[in-house]
């Protein structure tokens, strides 16, 4: 089997949910600094994804979108999908069993780009990389960790799939530069 080649990223800066009072949480935006961060981060790290063929996974929260659509500009998006398995606190063991599912997703011609929040995504990091759902790095908002399958290991265990066994190494993490903690 091929390489697999895989993102997982936070949302950008949203606004501040202290200011979102009565209103859902799902709807919650990007702020315009938060575009400007991201737009900024990608500018320098495009060269991971530039023109490349993705198949992009988001939450189905807005602020999720927002971001998946600022790096949907740098990519050719082959497939899009939303999915409520990557809203905060949902199981990233639900999540991974849903994705191993999706053949059109998991296909090593393309990348995978998977935007949604904390903590969601810090217990995904831990399950994909040691096999247990335990958060060990913290995501900023904005924050692109980019991930490689490596066939031959545990992840079939992790993945209830024999056919997809091994495991994941970070390949790196970028974290955007922030101004203020929202």
């Amino acid at each position: 089997m091929k390489t697999l080649k895989w993102f997982v990223i936070r949302h950008a800066l949203a606004v501040d949910r202290r200011l979102w009072v009565g209103r859902s949480d799902a709807k919650r935006p990007l702020t315009k600094e938060g575009v400007q961060q991201f737009k900024k981060l990608l500018k320098k790290y495009h060269f991971a994804f530039k023109n490349k063929k993705v198949c992009l996974v988001t939450s189905d929260f807005e602020r999720a979108i927002e971001t998946a659509h600022l790096l949907a500009k740098w990519v050719k998006v082959v497939e899009t999908c939303q999915t409520k398995l990557l809203r905060p606190n949902a199981s990233p063991q639900k999540f991974v069993r849903w994705l191993a599912a999706q053949d059109k997703l998991i296909n090593p011609r393309f990348i995978l780009i998977i935007v949604g929040h904390e903590p969601q995504l810090s217990k995904l990091l831990g399950l994909l990389l040691t096999g247990h759902g335990q958060s060990f790095i913290q995501l900023k908002k904005g924050a692109i960790a980019e991930l490689m399958f490596q066939p031959k290991g545990q992840l079939g265990r992790i993945l209830g799939q024999k056919d997809f066994e091994g495991s994941f190494r970070l390949r790196s993490l970028v974290f955007p530069k922030h101004r203020s903690g929202n």
